[in-house]
């Protein structure tokens, strides 16, 4: 059913396309059906295909013709089906248009054909052509192609039988060379019908969808801004609270500060001890009040602790508070040693 419908689709597709853009050229691929000139209930099939022709077969137009028809056509697999014109059913006419039209020459033709032939246009099938342009008089010549529907729609219904249709009318024009005229059918199948229904309604639903998409989008980004205000709020107040306490951080920093320019600030003095102080030396004891330091501790040589604690600009006025005494293993001076930490 899909490929039917492929099929389908793409030969009311061409025939929406001007008549010279389908009809002028003979497909290279194509199964010709020729009614027989003696009897009028027999065909002959002919397979073409570029330049090769491979006969098919002579068939009845009657039950076991059609089998034997289909059959062949099924062999042939999914060619289309041209119909060979008699001498002279395929007629022509000379048309002249106002050149402004050339773009809807077709449409031109196909509603002023009645003006030119005495059909009308769902009595023929037709092509056209254009022959020469006059751009000084400012028109267009074309060479109007017809066939009777009347002269061929035996003809055409005869393969029905056999889950054919043709697709092509072939015949010669005045000139000798041969001319295509696409057959552009109104009666629909049922399933036709209901997929172009279906199609309509699916162009429909992407018409509305393209026009709400514009909206919806906007809806969809104006609620998830929202949301994200939402989601910031919180951090926003985190944030005020955090500004809150730096502010009161600071002002205790402050009263800090002065407090450890008064009494001194104890981690600073150790943090410059533990730089001063050699590596062979080492605190038992340290004590600090209001910045007066005593330091009790090791070292191989204490007496050049009280120049190494000279040096530094955060110790002043450094002296030994105790006599040096030696490690009763002799290894090692214990020293007392009282200072001053600078503010």
């Amino acid at each position: 059913m899909l490929k039917e419908f492929f099929h389908w689709w793409v030969r009311h597709m061409a025939a929406m396309l001007p008549g010279h853009a389908v009809d002028g050229a003979l497909p290279r691929r194509v199964v010709l059906m020729k009614p027989d000139s003696h009897s009028a209930s027999s065909v002959t099939l002919t397979f073409r295909q570029r330049r090769a022709v491979r006969p098919l077969g002579t068939f009845t137009l009657d039950e076991a013709g059609m089998q034997a028809m289909r059959l062949a056509m099924r062999a042939a697999g999914r060619t289309p089906l041209a119909l060979c014109l008699p001498p002279g059913a395929l007629l022509e006419r000379e048309v002249v248009l106002p050149l402004a039209v050339e773009r809807e020459a077709g449409n031109a033709l196909r509603y002023e054909i009645d003006r030119f032939t005495p059909f009308r246009a769902d009595e023929i099938f037709w092509s056209w052509e254009v022959t020469r342009r006059d751009r000084g008089r400012g028109r267009l010549h074309l060479r109007l192609f017809l066939v009777p529907r009347a002269a061929v729609e035996r003809a055409l219904t005869a393969p029905s039988a056999a889950g054919a249709s043709a697709t092509w009318l072939e015949g010669r024009t005045a000139e000798g060379t041969w001319r295509a005229i696409a057959v552009r059918t109104t009666a629909w199948h049922p399933w036709q019908r209901h997929t172009l229904r279906a199609a309509g309604l699916a162009c429909a639903a992407l018409a509305a969808a393209a026009v709400a998409t514009p909206f919806v989008r906007q809806s969809l980004a104006g609620t998830e801004v929202e949301v994200r205000i939402a989601g910031l709020v919180p951090r926003a107040r985190e944030v005020e609270a955090l500004q809150r306490r730096i502010a009161q951080d600071a002002a205790s920093g402050d009263a800090m500060t002065t407090t450890q320019a008064e009494f001194g600030d104890a981690l600073g003095v150790l943090a410059a001890l533990t730089a001063i102080l050699p590596d062979d030396t080492f605190l038992i004891d340290l004590s600090m009040k209001q910045r007066r330091l005593t330091l009790h501790g090791q070292s191989t040589n204490a007496t050049k602790l009280i120049a190494v604690l000279s040096a530094d600009r955060t110790i002043r006025n450094p002296s030994f508070a105790a006599a040096v005494t030696r490690t009763p293993g002799g290894g090692a001076d214990l020293f007392t040693i009282a200072a001053e930490a600078v503010p």
